[in-house]
């Protein structure tokens, strides 16, 4: 037990252009998924210059849990995600970049849950959707390498 909290005050081993990446892949997770939440609250759908159908899926019942826009849960995501790499960026302690970092499977498990709702249920893809999908899936592939990272 005492090593477990030996290695979470532990300074960061992570390399400081690694944090920064990650930082703003969280970031732009955090942009995508905040104009998708606005957009929502106006009622209007985003435009589409690539795919079509954003419209159907923003504006479907998938696009809400108990009212709540899952755009709105998603900036939330990124938003915690970003703080917490930053933090272990200016602290230089593994604890926040694990915890940030161990947060992401969640994100690329709800992306794929969005992912097969726009492929099999709505039959419409909305090009900003699919950039959140990435980005998630993106941070979940940074989690895996900041892990073996540590390990070294």
């Amino acid at each position: 037990m005492m090593n477990l909290w030996r290695s979470l005050r532990a300074e960061n081993s992570l390399p400081h252009s690694f944090l920064l990446v990650s930082i703003a892949v969280a970031i732009l997770g955090f942009a995508d998924t905040s104009y998708l939440t606005i957009e929502h609250y106006r009622n209007t759908a985003p435009p589409c210059f690539i795919l079509s159908g954003c419209d159907t899926v923003t504006q479907s019942i998938y696009s809400e849990i108990s009212g709540v826009p899952v755009a709105l849960l998603g900036a939330i995501y990124y938003g915690i995600i970003a703080i917490l790499l930053f933090t272990a960026l200016e602290t230089k302690k593994n604890l926040y970049a694990r915890l940030g970092f161990l947060l992401t499977p969640l994100g690329v498990l709800a992306s794929g849950w969005f992912l097969y709702i726009q492929i099999f249920l709505l039959r419409a893809y909305c090009l900003y959707c699919l950039g959140s999908i990435a980005t998630s899936s993106i941070l979940f592939m940074l989690a895996i390498v900041a892990n073996r990272l540590e390990k070294k």
